[in-house]
């Protein structure tokens, strides 16, 4: 189980990788620009309440990012070790078929 993990763990990097490279212009218009956004909230708040809100909005940002990183690489994986599987049992259904 360790090594199909470590496997799928390599791929995922590798197609990370890849997808970030090949953004079409569909996928650039779909991306959120959360700076323009903290910028514009920024705009709204002065004095001691602006350090307290740029770290907020700062933090914001992470957890969100973690959170996006976090479920793309679970669903990501659970399709690709899905694909995998049915690979390898129609392969041994074949081998036991000749």
């Amino acid at each position: 189980m360790e090594k199909k993990k470590n496997v799928l763990e390599r791929w995922l990097e590798f197609r990370e990788e890849e997808l970030e490279c090949g953004l079409s212009k569909e996928d650039k218009k779909h991306m959120y620009d959360f700076e323009k956004c903290a910028d514009m909230v920024l705009n709204c708040v002065d004095g001691e309440m602006y350090d307290f809100a740029k770290k907020e909005l700062d933090k914001l940002e992470e957890d969100v990012l973690d959170s996006l990183q976090h479920f793309n690489k679970k669903y990501y994986m659970a399709g690709f070790n899905d694909a995998l599987e049915i690979i390898l049992k129609m392969n041994k259904k074949l081998y036991l078929t000749v």
